[in-house]
């Protein structure tokens, strides 16, 4: 399913038109790359005290890494999220 029928996202595109604001693409990023997600998967059965094979033990889904400049895949349907947030690094740096 592509963005475009993704309700929260139409609906953020929405406010961000009604408010007269870009909208920025944004990630929820729990580890650094996805190579690193099994490490993090350990040390979090660590912090909890749970064992790997604990099927109702807190997780994190691989992909939730940062995602690096180029990786649109989080707002296919909104280009201009990328461009915006690009846009935005570029004035801090």
């Amino acid at each position: 399913m592509g963005w475009k029928n993704n309700a929260s996202a139409i609906a953020c595109w929405q406010i961000a038109k009604d408010l007269g604001v870009g909208l920025v693409a944004a990630n929820m990023s729990i580890f650094c790359d996805g190579d690193d997600h099994d490490a993090h998967d350990r040390m979090l059965c660590i912090g909890t005290g749970k064992i790997v094979q604990d099927e109702s033990r807190m997780r994190y889904a691989p992909e939730l890494y940062f995602n690096r400049p180029g990786n649109a895949r989080v707002v296919q349907g909104f280009p201009e999220a990328i461009t915006n947030t690009l846009a935005i690094g570029d004035g801090v740096m």
